[in-house]
């Protein structure tokens, strides 16, 4: 049969041999990991976002060691891009803050500030806003003094309270338009640009032989503005004309004409009818403090309803083992909560509604990712790994734990897979002995030495013979859930004894094999684990009293592969 097979499947066994030599090897299989890793990373990223998900945590984890290894590399290198955008956003806050509150003391308790209010509540725009725009005709907030050859920057002025631009970018942005319309839309060589206008603010530029003059407007100006300019451009030209014929680079020659560029930041506000003096009479006064007082505290209530529930809802959410809130806030009298939310997580929603609070008025944005709470994480390895009976899971510190008794190769699977897992970071078998058929011998000797005795002539299975099936299940069930993690199924064959004491052989056979039944009926719901049961009768014993008994005997069926 050995060299029939060799004949038969000779060379099929030898390339199954090298597929497994290939796969055992780990050199070998890394190898071939490394090549076909690439295209297939590429590909599957194509395909959906299955891949980006399940490697997310992956690089989270990382990520987070290296930042607790050495902070200092992630600071130096997000140092550049966040150091220049966090100034830049908090003077651009704090002037935006000093305008705002310049602005709204200069206001008082009048008529008109209260219909200033009402527009702010009701366009959503700020107060401060609403003041500048119904206060003033126009404004001129900055002055720029740029060389008119090279486009370079000389001097700028800015009003107070004002956000200060990027003046090395204005100029540029106006030498690039010029030359722009000179180049593309044909303009005389004399010619230059005159205005810019975006949104409510224009750029006036006024150009002279050397330099030009640009004033950033906030409103409508007035015609006479762009004369005031021409004036100021001349007292430049006068004063500076040797420093703009032979500029090189150096602006601190062009200091000593600062006053006149500050002279050209005027403004003009509208006039009232009553000239300004005209305050509000005490009855109104008061009335109009009544409903300022109704706003704000209406205002403060409606706020702090709010700041209160978005307590509630972070510390609802926090205390929810797979939910991670990541941002929380209130944004137009509405709670908002951001975060990531496990899958085998209770929903966010559903977090909230089981606290009685009210979901309707909380905006949820939580996005899926795999949280490293330990029964989750157990949870996922049962799905994947599918442990037989005989082995139990846990997880603890990160680590998958695996107890119990299972087959060689159900071991070398887990090993494999269970290190995949999201929040499993090694895979601890030192407690899991390996399976075998010889653990089947124990069961049923240990089985068949519990087995039951009869009296003489009787099948019948009271208190004294169920205490032994009793004990003998235990080790029937070890005996199929042995089976189940060898991958077979188990016939448990159930061998009656008798002796010669039952008279005659057909007597003898019959009983024997009503108490074969009687074992079986008795077992059967104490060992329901997919085994085949057998009734079988053992061959007559010579001797009385010696074999009135029950035993056991435990196959392995084969497979539908092997049978095949």
């Amino acid at each position: 049969m050995h060299e029939l097979r060799r004949l038969l499947i000779g060379t099929e066994q030898a390339r199954l041999g090298d597929l497994e030599r290939r796969l055992e090897d780990p050199e070998r299989l890394a190898e071939k990991l490394a090549d076909a890793l690439p295209d297939a990373v590429t590909r599957r990223a194509q395909r959906d976002e299955r891949l980006a998900a399940s490697l997310a945590p992956t690089f989270e984890r990382l990520l987070r060691k290296s930042v607790e290894k050495d902070p200092d590399v992630m600071r130096d290198a997000v140092f550049p891009i966040l150091g220049p955008a966090i100034r830049k956003a908090v003077a651009h806050a704090i002037a935006g803050l000093a305008q705002s509150i310049n602005r709204t003391l200069e206001q008082t308790v009048t008529v008109r500030s209260l219909q200033w209010r009402l527009q702010s509540w009701r366009t959503g725009r700020p107060f401060a806003e609403i003041v500048m725009a119904n206060s003033f005709v126009y404004r001129i907030e900055q002055v720029f003094l740029v060389h008119r050859e090279t486009g370079l920057l000389l001097l700028q002025v800015a009003a107070p309270g004002c956000a200060l631009s990027e003046p090395e970018a204005v100029s540029s942005m106006l030498t690039a338009l010029g030359d722009f319309a000179h180049d593309s839309l044909d303009a005389a060589e004399h010619d230059s640009l005159e205005q810019l206008r975006v949104g409510e603010l224009s750029v006036l530029v006024e150009a002279g032989s050397r330099a030009l003059l640009c004033a950033t407007v906030r409103g409508t100006p007035k015609p006479d503005l762009r004369q005031k300019l021409a004036e100021a451009l001349e007292a430049v030209h006068a004063e500076k004309a040797t420093a703009l014929a032979e500029f090189h680079g150096d602006v601190d020659l062009f200091e000593s004409v600062h006053p006149v560029l500050e002279a050209c930041l005027v403004e003009q506000r509208l006039e009232r009818a009553d000239g300004g003096k005209k305050m509000m009479g005490p009855i109104a006064l008061a009335a109009a403090a009544a409903v300022v007082l109704g706003l704000l505290t209406w205002s403060w209530l409606a706020g702090a309803g709010a700041a209160r529930l978005r307590q509630q809802v972070t510390a609802a959410l926090a205390a929810e083992p797979g939910v991670l809130v990541v941002e929380s806030g209130v944004v137009d009298g509405r709670v908002f909560a951001r975060g990531l939310a496990d899958p085998l997580a209770r929903p966010p929603a559903a977090v909230l509604a089981a606290a009685g609070l009210p979901v309707a008025d909380v905006g949820l944005a939580f996005d899926v990712y795999a949280a490293p709470h330990a029964p989750f994480v157990r949870q996922r390895a049962t799905v994947l790994l599918q442990p037989p009976p005989t082995v139990a899971l846990e997880v603890e510190q990160g680590r998958l734990l695996l107890r119990g008794r299972a087959s060689a190769e159900w071991l070398a699977r887990a090993r494999q897979l269970g290190v995949a897992l999201p929040g499993v970071a090694a895979v601890v078998d030192r407690d899991c002995r390996v399976l075998d058929a010889s653990a089947l011998e124990v069961s049923q000797q240990a089985a068949c030495a519990a087995g039951p005795r009869f009296a003489p002539g009787s099948a019948a299975v009271d208190g004294r013979q169920r205490e032994h099936l009793a004990q003998a299940a235990v080790h029937l069930r070890d005996a199929t859930a042995t089976a189940r993690a060898l991958g077979a199924a188990l016939r448990i064959g159930v061998v009656a004894y008798g002796d010669a004491s039952e008279t005659e052989v057909s007597v003898w056979r019959r009983l024997a094999s009503r108490r074969a039944e009687a074992a079986i009926a008795a077992l059967r719901p104490d060992c329901d684990g997919g085994a085949a049961w057998e009734a079988r009768v053992a061959p007559f014993a010579t001797r009385a009293g010696t074999a009135r008994h029950v035993a056991f005997a435990l196959e392995l069926q084969p497979t539908e592969e092997e049978e095949r």
